[in-house]
């Protein structure tokens, strides 16, 4: 029989916990295998066309490179799966997990706590949004590589060579910048090297802290003069409220952040939370943050190391402050604590191994406390669970933050989107009415509203909304951009293109304006100006091939024959399938003589049009040109087989025909156009010429070949 010596099982049981946590947490999401995208997934992974490929990685440095990577990795792997990508949130929280065992240990250096510190985190309720959330994948990353970083930090400076120490130092660096590339709110880990630093090693001087964190204050510094300089201007904030609410909604976050961590109850994706705190509530958020902000650093001061860690939740929560200064729309995230409720788990895995040692002697005390923690665990289990089971998919999430919160205007807007998209309009009228009676100061709301009449057809209602929701928010793109269309669909395009300038005034790359703007001017013959609009829709998206359509059309109604044939010929290139860009092209060979190219593109056109009259009468004109008699008669005959009541192609064919000296059949498409011909007085020439045609023709049965006008 083979003994293992007692230190070696002390050395191994730590891992084998590490272990069990983990088979617990695969147990308690093992349902995320199953939930598809929900809300910014959408925007961010399912309709990001940069994540097909790692070629779109000059794009991603305008937005988390690093979370953009993770995402076109598993789109690489698991095509669009959605299982896929929440495998991959699954892992990323398991290595977090990981990490903060290591830590923890090397910390306190203690194994009770570094165990109690990860089954906190690996289990905690509060952290299920993070792992079911996919969008959410930037802040567990984002924690993954602070957490790196501070580890790398951390083994540099005890007891290593200067040369050794520069490697790490550097790996820690670089972390940080992965950190940061995952979300912006890991430019706060100099704040957290601090933090560690004072609660490894209380007697260490502050000078000494201080000028360890040096080098992470001028990374973040150049990292921020870099994408200055990348996206070419600072980013300014549009203050939207009192200063005095944006500071209290921030103490109300923070105070939310840190009570939700403790007691996890009735979670959700949104809390039903007002636009305004009234005044004596919003004072009490503000005393209780200044309390509680007191009372952390009284505990630092009176050399309370786990202080340290109160500390580091409430600078991971600094870049949150500014949020309500710029809005006013789901300010509080669960997913948003992750990082700052990683200290938070090493500080009750301290004060768990305090109580252990305590107890030390007393198997009964040791025994309940052991309880204990077993029935939070499992207790917890079950809330991941079930939180799992929520994030199945956008109506359940909603379904549950109305159920705990009947006040959420998010919720009722969210509802009646779906309704709405269910095709069960008059249910989703109502619930935005719901919303309405919560809060009638949301433009959003009042948006919706007016798009949802617009569905309806009740376009002066839509026209209603979309005003009162520009009321309430001027600047609101998407109620301006909505009237516009309003205005369009009650024939009011002056009105519309009015809306239209003005957007475009606030917002001049805005595409979909530009778009719309360019429609109306092409309508009202203004051709040069709606060019330039769909010029700038091209630029603005190289791949709206709507736009550069558009544009095309533009070019050869002012005869720009050179720059049609550029857009065509780009087109087609891009979609060869389609029919329409082939005829326009040909169009444009055509006009510039080059009727070999002409006829190819038309052929084209063609074959990818089966009901399309145009190409074959296109291609009947130039052999008619060319003189070519007999296979422009034939080309004329297959685009009446196509559509019979194709009366151009009727007329060319009475000539065609009348060339030939077949006069029956000449006569007979006489006849024909005019049968079908519209009474418009634009026709009248064509009338004219097919009337002296029958009149010169009548009594004939063959004339010597005429001449025919193309």
């Amino acid at each position: 029989m083979i003994r293992v010596p007692v230190l070696a099982w002390r050395e191994l049981l730590p891992w084998g916990a590490l272990a069990l946590i983990l088979l617990v947490t695969v147990a308690a999401y093992r349902g995320v295998v199953h939930n598809g995208f929900v809300l910014d997934d959408f925007s961010a992974v399912v309709d990001n066309r940069s994540l097909d490929s790692f070629g779109g990685a000059a794009e991603w440095l305008r937005f988390r490179p690093v979370l953009m990577a993770s995402y076109a990795l598993e789109r690489m792997l698991w095509g669009d799966s959605a299982a896929g990508h929440h495998i991959g949130n699954l892992l990323v929280h398991a290595a977090v997990v990981v990490l903060t065992g290591v830590l923890a240990r090397r910390l306190w250096r203690d194994q009770v706590s570094a165990v109690v510190a990860t089954a906190i985190v690996a289990l905690h309720p509060l952290n299920a949004e993070a792992v079911n959330y996919i969008a959410a994948r930037s802040s567990t990353l984002m924690t993954l590589w602070t957490l790196v970083a501070v580890w790398c930090y951390d083994v540099a400076w005890r007891g290593r060579s200067r040369t050794s120490r520069a490697g790490w130092l550097a790996g820690s660096m670089a972390a940080g910048l992965a950190a940061i590339g995952a979300k912006e709110a890991g430019v706060v880990l100099p704040l957290l090297i601090i933090c560690w630093d004072r609660a490894a090693d209380a007697s260490r001087t502050w000078t000494t802290t201080l000028v360890r964190s040096t080098p992470f204050w001028a990374v973040i510094v150049l990292l921020l003069a870099f994408r200055a300089w990348m996206l070419g201007s600072a980013v300014g904030i549009t203050p939207v409220g009192s200063a005095f609410q944006a500071i209290a909604f921030d103490a109300k976050v923070m105070l939310v952040s840190f009570g939700h961590w403790w007691w996890p109850m009735n979670l959700a994706i949104d809390y039903a939370w007002p636009n305004v705190i009234p005044t004596g509530e919003a004072i009490m958020w503000m005393v209780g943050a200044v309390a509680t902000g007191v009372g952390t650093w009284a505990l630092v001061r009176r050399g309370f190391q786990a202080g340290w860690c109160l500390v580091w939740f409430w600078a991971s929560l600094l870049p949150i402050a500014v949020l309500p200064f710029i809005a006013r729309l789901v300010l509080y995230q669960e997913h948003r604590s992750y990082l700052g409720g990683i200290a938070l788990a090493w500080a009750a895995g301290w004060a768990a191994s305090a109580l252990w040692r305590a107890a030390a002697g007393r198997r009964a005390a040791q025994a309940a406390g052991a309880a204990v923690l077993a029935g939070l665990a499992t207790l917890a289990v079950q809330v991941d669970a079930g939180r799992t089971a929520v994030w199945r998919d956008v109506e359940r999430v909603w379904e549950d933050s109305l159920a705990k919160y009947p006040d959420s205007t998010l919720g009722h807007n969210a509802k009646a989107t779906w309704l709405a998209e269910a095709s069960r309009l008059e249910e989703a009228r109502m619930e935005l009415e719901r919303s309405l009676a919560i809060d009638f100061s949301r433009p959003r709301t009042h948006g919706l509203l007016g798009a949802l009449y617009g569905l309806m057809g009740r376009y002066e209602r839509a026209v209603a909304e979309f005003e009162v929701a520009l009321a309430l928010s001027p600047t609101d793109p998407y109620a301006r951009m909505n009237l516009g269309k309003a205005y369009e669909q009650t024939a009011r395009p002056d009105q519309a293109l009015a809306v239209y300038e003005r957007l475009l005034r606030d917002h001049p790359g805005h595409a979909p304006a530009l778009g719309r703007s360019g429609v109306i001017l092409e309508r009202a013959g203004r051709l040069a100006e709606a060019a330039e609009r769909y010029r700038s829709v091209v630029a603005l998206d190289p791949t709206d091939d709507t736009a550069r359509e558009a544009l095309g059309a533009v070019f050869l109604r002012l005869e720009r024959w050179g720059e049609a044939e550029d857009v065509f010929t780009t087109l087609v290139a891009r979609s060869p399938e389609s029919g329409a860009s082939w005829f326009n092209l040909g169009v444009a060979h055509e006009r510039l003589g080059r009727d070999g190219e002409a006829l190819e593109a038309y052929v084209r056109a063609a074959e990818r049009s089966a009901q399309d009259p145009d190409p074959y009468f296109r291609i009947g004109m130039i052999q008619t040109r060319n003189g070519s008699w007999d296979a422009a008669a034939a080309s004329y005959e297959e685009a009446l087989a196509r559509n019979p009541g194709h009366f151009f192609s009727h007329m060319n064919l009475a000539l065609v025909a009348e060339r030939l000296g077949d006069v029956p059949r000449a006569r007979e498409h006489y006849r024909a156009l005019l049968a079908m011909v519209p009474p418009d007085a634009e026709y009248g020439e064509l009338v004219g010429q097919a009337r002296a045609a029958l009149t010169r023709l009548a009594g004939s049965t063959r004339v010597s070949p005429s001449r025919v006008n193309p």
